[in-house]
């Protein structure tokens, strides 16, 4: 057995109180394979788990990632997907075999309709969100 948690940092900066309360939880948690999203370098987790593979970063926003895969167990393969700045993929060599993670952030409500991270793309409220899915 083991276990994945999932989590959605919301931008975490770099040595602040929140940061640092989900750094000590995600320790508590003791997942073998943790995937963040909104994530970014001031969640280092590196002495917990010694493998990692990131989306792409924005150039407006360098040191954030959308999503990470950390895990305890060696990461052997990063996998392509149709979206390197929002989605990540690998495979993960674990004691009992070979097991593929995929981590993804969805659109929000307001994608496409207005914002810098999709700019307009004449969507609708919603409809980012809906086609992605």
């Amino acid at each position: 057995m083991y276990k994945i948690a999932n989590w959605n940092l919301e931008r975490p900066k770099s040595k602040t109180e929140k940061t640092k309360l989900a750094i000590e939880k995600i320790q508590e948690v003791k997942a073998d394979i943790i995937v963040l999203t909104e994530t970014s370098k001031a969640v280092d987790l590196s002495e917990i788990y010694p493998f990692q593979i990131s989306t792409l970063s924005y150039d407006r926003t360098p040191d954030e990632q959308w999503v990470t895969i950390w895990s305890k167990w060696e990461i052997i393969k990063k996998i392509e997907t149709f979206d390197n700045f929002r989605t990540v993929s690998g495979i993960i060599k674990a004691p009992f075999g070979n097991i593929s993670v995929f981590g993804t952030i969805i659109p929000y409500h307001q994608a496409g309709v207005s914002g810098v991270r999709y700019g307009n793309l004449n969507y609708k409220t919603w409809e980012y969100h809906e086609k992605d899915l």
